[in-house]
């Protein structure tokens, strides 16, 4: 039996594509690297949320909280969102409460009877071999920048798709996925940051502000281990 591979630009588009098998979500830059980065330092887990008054609330259930709005860390926030952060001394053993303006938003998107887990470069390796052992249909649904596509989650979307596809057993017969495959075989030629950095005006100017961080997106393989949604929009370590 063929699978098929799917991909969505951007959050909103979710509401006209229907998810079969499993949905990988993406936030490159940077929530999706953030919360992996996270787990694997040993957090015991991590819930998402669109709003922050609810994250804040938690705190004194002993949360470690973390938000961002706008790449910077929100007011009465114990962390932002910059992976770089969440070492082993700050989240090992705690629960984190997240809130971001891309990433979390849409999670939230996704029906909690949905299989959904996170992908990024630094876990790419550990994501393709999960999926491939799946069987499924795959949605890759990229969380984009203010509700629009953007290049960095198109291509790690593209990366996977690829290297599954090479695998055998799944088609890919969408529009976007094509082109999300199209810019990773373009990418290959220079690299993925290269890549995003000369066509990207954002990416350029948020690596003016988040050089450290955005380096650190686009480490592969950093991580072989994938964070897994589980009790509606909590994510822990497979």
């Amino acid at each position: 039996m063929t699978h098929v591979i799917n991909i969505i630009a951007a959050p909103d588009l979710i509401r006209s594509e229907k998810q079969d098998g499993i949905v990988v979500l993406i936030d490159v830059i940077r929530f999706t690297t953030t919360l992996t980065t996270a787990l694997c330092n040993g957090a015991e887990w991590v819930e998402t949320y669109p709003d922050m008054a609810t994250p804040l609330s938690l705190k004194s259930q002993g949360y470690l909280t973390a938000g961002e709005r706008g790449a910077l860390r929100a007011e009465g926030f114990d962390l932002g969102n910059s992976p770089l952060e969440f070492n082993s001394n700050i989240v090992k053993g705690r629960k984190i409460a997240f809130t971001t303006t891309n990433g979390t938003y849409a999670q939230s998107l996704v029906p909690s009877d949905t299989q959904m887990i996170a992908g990024a470069f630094v876990n790419l390796s550990a994501v393709i071999e999960y999926l491939s052992q799946q069987h499924c249909d795959i949605t890759f649904l990229c969380s984009g920048t203010h509700r629009q596509p953007c290049f960095e989650d198109m291509l790690f979307a593209g990366a996977a798709a690829y290297a599954i596809k090479q695998n055998g057993g799944y088609s890919i017969p969408g529009d976007t996925a094509n082109i999300a495959l199209f810019m990773y075989t373009e990418a290959l030629n220079i690299g993925m940051k290269e890549f995003c950095l000369k066509h990207s005006a954002r990416v350029q100017d948020l690596y003016t502000k988040l050089h450290d961080d955005i380096d650190f997106t686009f480490k592969k393989d950093i991580y072989n281990s994938v964070a897994i949604r589980f009790d509606k929009n909590k994510f822990k370590i497979s």
